[in-house]
C-alpha cells in the first residue's frame, strides 16, 4: 500500500497504478547510478529480469489480484470475484515478485 494525498485528503492505495511508477523511479535511479559509471543504460531489461536470482526480489506471498474499484467491470461484480492468489515464487499476481531495490542496483553494476 502507498500513501498519498488526493485534494488534502490521505489515502491509501495499491495495485499497479501505485507499483509501476515505483518500479520506474528504481529504474531511472539505477541508470543514474550506471551513466555515472560510465556505463549504458539497462535499455529493456526483461531477460535481465528473468536471468536474475529470485533473492533480487521480494516475494508476495500473500493477496489477490482481485479488483479493488467500486463497481468493477460495466457496473458488475466480476472484479471482486474472480482473480488469482500469490503464492511462493512465480504467480500470475505478482510475477517474479517485487523488486528489492540494493540487489537490482548491485546486479545491474555488473550486468
Amino acid at each position: 500500500k502507498y500513501l498519498i494525498i488526493e485534494n488534502g485528503e490521505k489515502l491509501s492505495v495499491d495495485g499497479t497504478s501505485a507499483s509501476t511508477p515505483v518500479t520506474a523511479g528504481i529504474i531511472a535511479l539505477i541508470n543514474d547510478a550506471r551513466l555515472n559509471n560510465n556505463q549504458s543504460p539497462l535499455g529493456f531489461i526483461n531477460p535481465s529480469l528473468y536471468a536474475m536470482a529470485a533473492s533480487n526480489f521480494n516475494d508476495v506471498t500473500f493477496g489477490n489480484n482481485t479488483g479493488t474499484e467500486a463497481n468493477g467491470i460495466g457496473g458488475k461484480d466480476y472484479c471482486f470475484t474472480y482473480g488469482y492468489g500469490a503464492s511462493a515464487g512465480w504467480d500470475p499476481c505478482t510475477g517474479l515478485g517485487t523488486p528489492n531495490f540494493q540487489q537490482w542496483n548491485e546486479y545491474f553494476k555488473t550486468n
